[in-house]
């Protein structure tokens, strides 16, 4: 679609370890989440504490497919 992003593209210091949000698009960290893990809850939520100027958008199962639904036949090679 023409859009820029970054994979992965910084890492970020919690409590509980490091945190790597899986995209930047402009200046908006995006997580996605199929099934969300209590650990995976765990470092979003100090992610957001530690770092409360940054924008982390989470897609979960929902928003994904819903997302899916409007994209999918639009972007090839959709997993």
């Amino acid at each position: 679609m023409n859009m820029s992003y970054e994979y992965e593209p910084k890492r970020f210091n919690i409590p509980s370890g490091s945190y790597f949000p899986d995209f930047r698009i402009d200046s908006a960290y995006i997580e996605v989440k199929g099934q969300m893990r209590e650990d995976a809850r765990q470092k979003i939520e100090e992610f957001r504490a530690h770092y409360p100027d940054e924008v982390l958008v989470l897609i979960d199962t929902p928003m994904y497919r819903q997302i899916e639904r409007e994209f999918k036949s639009r972007i090839p090679e959709w997993e």
